[in-house]
């Protein structure tokens, strides 16, 4: 009896565990879908505007992409080695863009507030030299590198 108890208490824990993994996964697919209903609805909603206003926005969604993909790459998981780069490699081909004076450019040149632009701009902002790492690390990204054999 000690034994079936024994097994059975293992099994219930281990049932447990599995449906909080489960519960956790789901919480993390379900952050994701919302999160990817959110930009492409921004972006059709951008896509409705007269060109000129839509490029000006698609500019500063991908300056400020190139920021967020910055700060957060330090948090990557498992899986996404050389994807914040990717992205951040490919934002910068969409802003027309090979070198880091010419992103600064194109910053100085971007409708936005002066908070946004500091961190590409000022040497002495707190973000500066992760941005400038990041993004130098970007504009040397391999394309082919996450490519599969």
């Amino acid at each position: 009896m000690f034994a079936l108890g024994w097994w059975f208490g293992g099994f219930t824990t281990r049932s447990a565990e599995r449906n909080a993994m489960e519960r956790t996964r789901t919480e993390k697919q379900v952050d994701y879908v919302l999160a990817t209903s959110v930009w492409i609805n921004k972006m059709i909603e951008i896509a409705h505007e007269e060109p000129e206003e839509r490029d000006i926005r698609f500019h500063n969604h991908l300056i400020l992409q190139l920021y967020d993909l910055a700060r957060f790459e330090k948090f990557h998981t498992g899986n996404a080695d050389g994807v914040f780069l990717m992205h951040a490699s490919n934002s910068l081909q969409h802003l027309g863009v090979k070198t880091f004076p010419e992103l600064q450019t194109a910053v100085r040149d971007a409708r936005l507030v002066e908070t946004a632009k500091g961190p590409f701009l000022d040497e002495s902002n707190d973000s500066y030299s992760e941005i400038l790492d990041f993004l130098t690390r970007s504009l040397a990204y391999d394309p082919n590198a996450l490519m599969f054999p």
